[in-house]
């Protein structure tokens, strides 16, 4: 089994719904996603061995479930920033709101973005360093550039290969506005699915969404220059060691 390791919202879901196309032909509905691509923190995985990818958000380490059915991960990386702003959407959705300066301060002083014990370095660390197996970095902002050229890198990973259509479909699939449209349609019929618990803690359903604007740099006029600065200062080390800036 491969993991899709990622830190949250960093593109997992995207991911999964392009890759559950490929193996499977289509999405209809977000809850065949789950079928193909299990997510670890929903539910346990029934039958490892017949699962080729997995979601994880743990860090790799001796405690991450299913170790001995383990092959090898996808690592996807996002720009923390692009990731906290990601979070301060999410927090509203779920009425759990975080002031988005708070998240940049939070990230610039400990090095987390959410109330995990481990930060967004750490956790990009504990797959990369690791020994056990093989992992493929992937970054977001590159599935955004050229996402057919991402595709194919994970599917060689991964050992099957995939026509051009049907990496064109998986794209399709994988389309924001799609997306967007298939989390509106199923709020909208009370259909069971992937964004289904993210509503169920909301007051208001429907005002803010799961699927949010799929960009990179969204940080930009959002964050002020005196924290950038800071940000810079202090984590700029581990953002270069990851191949970002700011």
């Amino acid at each position: 089994m491969i993991w899709l390791a990622s830190y949250p919202r960093s593109g997992n879901t995207w991911l999964r719904f392009m890759l559950t196309a490929l193996l499977k032909g289509g999405v209809k509905k977000s809850l065949q996603v789950e079928a193909v691509v299990p997510d670890i923190h929903k539910r346990e995985i029934a039958a490892p061995e017949n699962s080729l990818f997995a979601k994880t958000h743990f860090r790799w380490g001796a405690d991450h479930p299913y170790r001995n059915s383990t092959t090898g991960a996808v690592l996807l990386l996002r720009h923390p920033l692009d990731i906290i702003v990601s979070t301060w959407n999410y927090g509203r959705l779920i009425d759990q709101p975080v002031a988005l300066e708070t998240l940049v301060e939070r990230y610039i002083v400990k090095g987390r973005i959410w109330s995990y014990e481990f930060g967004w370095a750490a956790h990009a660390r504990s797959w990369l360093d690791q020994d056990d197996f093989e992992t493929l970095t992937v970054r977001y902002e590159d599935m955004l550039d050229d996402t057919a050229a991402q595709l194919r890198r994970i599917c060689e990973f991964a050992g099957f290969s995939a026509e051009d259509q049907a990496i064109r479909s998986a794209i399709e699939t994988g389309r924001l506005e799609r997306m967007q449209k298939l989390e509106a349609d199923e709020l909208a019929g009370n259909i069971d699915g992937l964004f289904t618990l993210a509503h169920e803690l909301s007051a208001t359903p429907g005002r803010y969404r799961f699927v949010n604007r799929g960009e990179k740099r969204t940080w930009t006029g959002l964050i002020g220059e005196e924290q950038l600065k800071r940000l810079t200062l202090l984590r700029g080390p581990e953002l270069r060691r990851l191949g970002y800036t700011v």
